[in-house]
């Protein structure tokens, strides 16, 4: 029994933590995974999630942690700012949602309505630079230190904000030299503006509901407000540090001792799992278009409701 539940352990946490970082919703595939495999319901699994989240919030925090270190006072209060709508409506209406829309069609359909949306803004938005490179040459940057692309080098140098002398708006920027950057230096990616943030903590309400992503959403807003791919996939990772982890926190802090004492084995596994697993998908996956993204949510939603309506059949 406890060889079943450390294998389901590495299965879900190595799931949680890929998909906390893509936009492809890690509480869908929480629900899926376990849904398509036929393992039995687990009554402990909302106990067991969040402990996984933490695990793989852990994971994207170390992969940041220059950039994290490098942030103003002024910036954490934004990143701060940006976490108060999703966290007063999960205080009011999580249970509500997970009760109400936490069934695989469900869940399905708001993976494929979402990715759409996020494929849409994307399409509209402005190209990132390096995102659009191909496969050789991010292998390259790779080689050459430049893993991933957040704001430059994973924050190497500190980020500044600067002000639009036209609009007056405040924009995020790393003051580091990287791929993206033209021979004299200067930045061709469009970082998120005041309203851009505003906008995605907003969006991130909607990731409440298992299917939509709390990444994809957020990339959804950032990209549709005109931020290039490399800023907003960072911004947007380092938006959902405090929500994960506080709403996490609270919720492992609620479960009774008889809970926690069960999931021990699980969480002991599951969570580093998770974290390595995000940890390292951060480091070496490329924010480049998203279209392979919606393929695959619409693909997955797909195989859904064939599953679904095969059984219902039957």
């Amino acid at each position: 029994m406890i060889g079943i539940a450390v294998r389901r352990a590495l299965v879900l946490g190595l799931t949680q933590g890929i998909a906390e970082v893509l936009p492809i919703s890690s509480s869908a595939h929480l629900t899926l995974v376990p849904w398509m495999l036929g393992w039995p319901e687990q009554r402990d699994r909302t106990t067991l999630a969040a402990g996984l989240h933490a695990g793989s919030a852990l994971g994207i925090a170390y992969a940041l942690r220059r950039q994290l270190a490098a942030l103003t006072r002024e910036e954490l209060t934004v990143l701060a700012a940006t976490t108060v709508p999703a966290a007063i409506t999960g205080l009011l209406a999580a249970d509500l949602v997970e009760a109400r829309l936490g069934r695989p069609r469900q869940v399905a359909a708001l993976m494929a309505v979402a990715g759409l949306a996020l494929a849409a803004a994307d399409r509209r938005g402005p190209a990132s630079h390096l995102g659009d490179l191909g496969a050789g040459t991010a292998a390259k940057i790779t080689r050459a230190g430049h893993r991933g692309y957040p704001l430059g080098d994973l924050g190497a140098k500190p980020a500044s904000k600067i002000t639009n002398a036209r609009s007056g708006d405040e924009r995020w920027r790393s003051t580091s030299r990287n791929p993206a950057q033209d021979h004299q230096g200067t930045t061709r990616d469009r970082p998120p503006t005041s309203r851009a943030a505003a906008a995605a903590a907003l969006a991130q309400v909607a990731a409440l509901a298992p299917g939509v992503s709390r990444n994809g959403a957020t990339l959804t807003a950032l990209r549709a407000a005109g931020t290039d791919r490399g800023p907003a996939h960072e911004f947007s990772l380092l938006m959902s540090l405090p929500i994960t982890l506080g709403a996490a926190g609270l919720t492992l802090a609620r479960a009774d001792r008889e809970t926690m004492k069960d999931l021990i084995p699980s969480l002991a596994l599951g969570a580093p799992t998770a974290a390595l697993a995000a940890g390292l998908t951060v480091t070496h996956v490329l924010p480049g278009p998203w279209w392979p993204i919606t393929l695959y949510r619409l693909g997955l939603a797909a195989i859904v409701v064939a599953r679904s309506a095969g059984g219902a059949r039957r």
